[in-house]
């Protein structure tokens, strides 16, 4: 019973076995935005675009801490703002890494 219980903390309170249930969030696939992929996931998570342009004019709260957001394709994943939107994806939280994409197009920053 003890190792029962030892287990089940490791598994709240580990680092690696959060690591292991982290989850891949794909658009368009598992979430039709990017804005919709940020709201679902949680820290560890990763977010892959797909191929296409995307508008941009998201946020990523401090709430969504230790996620990644990658392109599929660097030169396939566009975050394109039109010469319209301000921002292409603003960060507020720690550990985020945007990796595998290219932005253009934006009035002040693209990433």
């Amino acid at each position: 019973m003890r190792r029962l219980a030892l287990l089940l903390l490791c598994l709240v309170t580990c680092p690696a076995s959060r690591a292991a249930i982290a989850a891949t969030i794909r658009v368009p696939e598992d979430a039709p935005t990017l804005k919709a992929a940020i709201a679902r996931a949680a820290p560890g998570d990763t977010i892959v675009l797909g191929p296409g342009t995307y508008p941009g004019g998201d946020v990523v709260p401090a709430a969504k801490h230790d996620i990644t957001i990658k392109g599929s394709d660097r030169n396939r994943v566009l975050i394109d703002g039109d010469n319209v939107r301000k921002n292409g994806i603003v960060v507020h939280a720690d550990g985020v890494a945007l990796l595998n994409m290219s932005a253009r197009n934006y009035r002040e920053n693209a990433l």
